[in-house]
């Protein structure tokens, strides 16, 4: 009898650790992206970061940081010796970061926003695939993505 008790015992801590790790989890996802606002706003495009072949744009920002390994590493100095498209698909494509995407008729621009981030990512006809990263308040502008 003691020994099927504690093999309950047993059971139900695994299911409770399980469980425990799995939520954090879900709650380190959310924080894979963090941003830092700027206090004075003056909704001007600033220039981030810049490769020969890509651009990363913000908008009302003083940081933009991304989780690696359980720390926060500034994202342009992780993007310096890690792979950009790698990077920027699998912050767009993380589905606990996002709640709204939408898809425009350029080519395939997609605007991912969430209650206080958004991301437009840039895919035109012209070929043009700069990022854009701001604060929930940024809109697709007609200057974007040109």
């Amino acid at each position: 009898m003691k020994k099927i008790f504690l093999i309950c015992v047993f059971i139900v801590l695994v299911f409770v650790i399980i469980f425990y790790k799995s939520n954090n989890i879900l709650n380190d996802k959310s924080k894979f992206l963090i941003i830092t606002n700027t206090n004075n706003c003056d909704k001007e495009i600033n220039l981030y970061y810049s490769n020969k072949e890509n651009k990363i744009y913000s908008y009302c920002l003083n940081s933009i940081k991304i989780k690696v390994d359980n720390n926060y590493i500034e994202l342009k100095d992780y993007l310096k010796n890690n792979d950009f498209d790698l990077t920027i698909n699998k912050i767009s494509n993380d589905k606990g970061l996002w709640n709204d995407s939408i898809i425009y008729k350029d080519g395939g621009s997609t605007k991912y926003s969430n209650s206080k981030i958004t991301l437009i990512k840039c895919k035109t006809i012209e070929g043009n695939h700069d990022i854009y990263i701001g604060t929930n308040s940024m809109k697709f502008e007609s200057s974007f993505c040109k």
